[in-house]
């Protein structure tokens, strides 16, 4: 037989935040992915294996005990059929060392309030020579998607409605994880800093320590530029609890709220003052 050919598509989605209602979502647009399998393998098995009649009320006792083997044996031919279909699903805790696996339905019972650090999920199709499988994993770099199947067309088009999903789970944070963003975010840290400085040193009456500014300035860049400072104040993926809010955005009211109080202060300072 000939070695199978499959073809693998990789996708990177940044960033991503939701709740585990969202995740809920997403291991649905998977399901999606395999529904003309599913509604074809069905076809073909009810073909194969009608329903057997269950015994007569009069019948004997070999009788139902027939018809019982035949009910069971249907119902194992069902589940062998069913065993095509794979979902696994695994995700750790953020602040305690604990993982855990098993089917997405089956672990969705037991996420709760606490936050997920990472979480991967994946649904596979295996019979003969036809293979399907659609994975994502949620970490802290990223959220990526993996696609494999001997169908090509089928895996570019399943790569891509399961990235349009992930997009729509976009934070509004999501601009400032680009490069124009760290920017100006850092420009934005730089003015602040330089400007409460300049005027605290300028209301004690001294002469403005360049040196200290310009340390500050350099600061502010080390501070906005740390890939983990970064992570802490805008995550490129946070998962919360349903009813939750993302942790980015908490954060990011935090900052701006600083902001906002030092803003005014300053400019209150310079009509004072001058």
């Amino acid at each position: 037989m000939a070695a199978q050919r499959i073809i693998v598509d990789s996708r990177s989605t940044l960033p991503w935040a939701g709740s585990h209602a969202d995740l809920s979502l997403v291991n649905d647009t998977f399901s999606v992915c395999f529904q003309d399998l599913r509604e074809r393998e069905l076809s073909q098995w009810q073909a194969a294996h009608p329903e057997p009649e269950a015994p007569k009320p009069d019948a004997t006792a070999l009788e139902k005990i027939t018809g019982e083997h035949r009910r069971l044996s249907h119902e194992i031919s069902r589940l062998t059929m069913d065993d095509r279909f794979t979902d696994f699903c695994s995700y750790q805790l953020a602040h305690r060392p604990i993982r855990v696996m098993g089917s997405f339905e089956e672990i969705s019972q037991s996420l709760n309030s606490e936050r997920i650090k990472s979480l991967y999920m994946a649904q596979s199709y295996f019979r003969d020579e036809t293979r399907r499988n659609v994975s994502a994993r949620f970490e802290s770099r990223g959220v990526e998607v993996t696609v494999d199947g001997t169908d090509p067309l089928w895996v570019e088009s399943t790569a891509s409605a399961i990235e349009r999903h992930l997009r729509r789970g976009q934070p509004r944070w999501a601009p400032l994880l680009r490069p124009w963003g760290r920017l100006l975010s850092q420009l934005a840290m730089v003015t602040v800093v330089a400007a409460v400085l300049w005027r605290v040193t300028a209301g004690l009456g001294g002469a403005v320590a360049w040196w200290g500014l310009i340390g500050a300035v350099c600061l502010s860049f080390l501070v906005m530029g740390n890939p983990e400072s970064m992570s802490w104040l805008v995550p490129k993926v946070d998962i919360y609890a349903l009813g939750g809010q993302p942790a980015g955005t908490t954060h990011l009211k935090w900052v701006c709220g600083a902001v906002a109080a030092g803003l005014p202060a300053v400019l209150l300072d310079l009509m004072l003052r001058g």
